[in-house]
């Protein structure tokens, strides 16, 4: 008898010996802090993570062995499962990061299991189960917020549209989105993107419409943007309405100012900097009424509308509208045939001409100094020829200056140091002129042209 119970008492004392060593007594036991996460709904191209804490509540070292899952793919571990073994101290934590990224419209389940061995290296397994669901999302977004969806353009005058940029989005991650159709209505608003169709956006990429509101009278205006598109789970067509007021501008006046050209104007304003930008020059080739549009990195306004940027010509002229190539037959000031819409410094029929040596080289350039909001645009013609000139070393030197915020224009000139000025046939028109050409301001009081001046005057136009 007593050998049969000798056995059992002893294997009892194993166990017992065992069960206080692999605890410890009163003790709480390492914990996660959730075993049974749901992510809940989770739009099938958005993802959402969930931090597992796992807490050594100890007063020994613990190590963290692994960290797995198991179950649906669409559960993954962003962040806490590398570099195992991990040994977490007393009273520590440690993280893992699990994501949650569904592909279909269905509920998801996994399971989320924890390994570590406890001061007796005994392993211990923490589970949490693993739940969420997948909700198929709009394909189809655009960057317009309301109900209806509304865009207001707000006020534009009958002479200064106004433009706004809507963009659509593909939300979907694996599938592209067709717009087979944009159609706008309202008589004051217009399709200014190059629509074509239909327009394949790929997945998450982005289209961007630009709609213009362009009054034709003082009045109220509505319209709508019909955006024709392929995602089941929105309306198709997308109806944004729009709506803008028109106003008529007040007219633009100006004052004229005049001092005698100095040589000392011209040095100041001529001192380009770094960054300066030349757009002709004779040693590149001949130019002859070439035209190129600038950004003027600013807004301007002139006879009361706003611009961004402006047309150089060599033919001494500034241009917001675009006046084509051409034009060297000045005229006077304000001339509604074209070109409109000009700062006319030395307007004639001028060429950019390698000389084979003689004089400066033949230059338009321009640059915008200073910070917002006192940025000035300079743009210069430097050792330019009139074709009608008599002589070839009829060289021209002149430049304008267009002031942020003021919006003054100033208009400035020199004779060469090094050649004589002959002006015989050299009439060039000096002016500013509106859009239409049906108002504008002479530099010259009472004279359209520059004509067979020996003394040369700096202009200043500032608007009232």
């Amino acid at each position: 008898m007593k050998n049969r119970i000798y056995p059992l008492i002893i294997a009892l004392i194993i166990t017992v010996v065992s069960l206080s060593c692999s605890s410890e007594p009163g003790a709480k036991l390492p914990s996660l802090n959730s075993y049974n996460y749901d992510y809940g709904i989770v739009y099938t191209n958005e993802t959402k993570e969930f931090t597992f804490v796992f807490k050594n509540t100890y007063s020994l070292e613990v190590r963290v062995t692994s960290a797995i899952l198991t179950g649906d793919p669409e559960f993954s571990i962003t962040s806490g499962a590398s570099g195992m073994p991990k040994t977490i101290l007393p009273n520590s934590t440690h993280e893992v990061i699990v994501q949650f990224a569904p592909q279909a419209l269905q509920p998801y389940l996994g399971w989320f299991e924890l390994t570590y061995e406890d001061p007796q290296f005994l392993p211990q397994t923490l589970k949490s189960a693993l739940h969420g669901e997948g909700l198929q999302a709009n394909a189809f977004s655009i960057d317009v917020t309301g109900t209806p969806p509304t865009y207001d353009f707000g006020v534009a005058s009958t002479t200064n549209p106004i433009e706004h940029t809507f963009t659509v989005t593909n939300m979907d991650t694996g599938n592209n989105l067709e717009i087979s159709n944009i159609q706008i209505t309202g008589a004051a608003f217009s399709l200014q993107s190059g629509f074509g169709s239909p327009e394949i956006i790929a997945p998450l990429a982005t289209f961007q419409i630009i709609v213009r509101f362009s009054p034709p009278s003082v009045s109220q205006f509505t319209g709508t943007m019909e955006i024709t598109h392929n995602d089941v789970n929105t309306t198709s067509p997308f109806v944004v309405d729009l709506k803008g007021e028109g106003i008529i501008p007040p007219a633009a006046t100006y004052n004229v100012s005049q001092n005698a050209s100095s040589p000392e104007l011209w040095d100041q304003v001529t001192r380009f900097g770094p960054g300066f930008n030349t757009i002709w020059k004779s040693s590149d080739g001949y130019y002859d009424d070439d035209c190129q549009l600038i950004d003027l990195t600013f807004t301007f306004e002139y006879f009361g509308i706003s611009f961004t940027q402006v047309y150089v010509s060599v033919n001494g002229f500034l241009a917001f509208t675009d006046p084509g190539n051409g034009n060297g037959n000045n005229a006077v000031i304000p001339a509604n045939g074209l070109p409109n819409n000009v700062i006319a410094v030395f307007w004639d029929d001028i060429e950019l001409k390698d000389f084979g040596g003689n004089g400066s080289e033949d230059t338009v350039k321009y640059e915008v100094t200073g910070v917002a909001p006192n940025r000035t645009l300079i743009a210069e013609w430097e050792s330019v020829t009139v074709k009608a000139s008599s002589t070839w070393d009829n060289f021209l030197y002149f430049g304008v200056q267009l002031f942020e915020t003021t919006n003054v224009i100033e208009m400035y000139y020199t004779t060469s140091t090094l050649y004589s000025w002959t002006w015989a046939n050299v009439t060039g028109s000096c002016g500013i002129e509106n859009l239409n050409g049906t108002s504008g301001y002479n530099g010259i009081p009472g004279s359209p042209n520059i004509n067979n001046r020996t003394q040369l005057v700096d202009y200043t136009f500032t608007p009232n």
